[in-house]
């Protein structure tokens, strides 16, 4: 998961898919719906900010634009931790007891090994940005676009390594499979 920005609500999903999807394909938000078979009421209310991006929704979004849901569900969960660490009553978690026995909460050590004490706790979501302090929106979201499209080309890398793997796995056996590297002269794949 990302890292929380201290001084602003992470920028929402809908926001997202609005600015680095929709708008660059140059699609209404009517059209999306009917391309994503969802209503248009509801399509509105996420692109606005007021409604989550659900799994199920995260899974159509990942389809339509060509990511993994798990990105779509990671900006919805930045979103919702903020909404929590910023609500009335949160003041009381503090308050908290560690499950660790006497000494171990000052002595730094977590209830799970390698997990966070809440002195770490409260530096990585006060401290911890994810980009630069005195950003305006408008770059931040440049900047998550940019992430959308690096991406999506790890993703398009992802599928062409599997493809090959594939190939050469399915090749017949004394049969070497096509080499599509670049760069080789042509003997690749031979026994030697």
């Amino acid at each position: 998961m990302r890292r929380l920005p201290s001084r602003r609500r992470p920028t929402h999903p809908g926001r997202v898919f609005l600015k680095a999807v929709l708008e660059p394909l140059g699609l209404t938000q009517r059209e999306a719906a009917e391309r994503l078979r969802i209503s248009y009421p509801r399509m509105n209310e996420i692109v606005n900010g007021k409604r989550t991006v659900t799994p199920e929704t995260a899974l159509r979004l990942a389809r339509f634009s060509g990511t993994e849901p798990e990105f779509w569900l990671d900006l919805q969960q930045a979103v919702d931790l903020w909404d929590a660490l910023h609500a009335d009553g949160v003041d009381d978690i503090d308050a908290i007891e560690p499950g660790m026995g006497p000494g171990d909460h000052e002595a730094g050590r977590s209830l799970v090994p390698g997990g966070p004490t809440s002195k770490r706790r409260a530096e990585r979501y006060s401290v911890a940005r994810v980009f630069p302090l005195g950003e305006e929106p408008a770059e931040d979201l440049r900047a998550e676009t940019t992430a959308l499209e690096r991406l999506a080309m790890v993703e398009e890398l992802t599928r062409q390594s599997w493809r090959l793997a594939r190939a050469r796995v399915m090749s017949p056996p004394g049969k070497s499979a096509p080499d599509t590297t670049a760069g080789d002269s042509g003997d690749a794949g031979e026994a030697p």
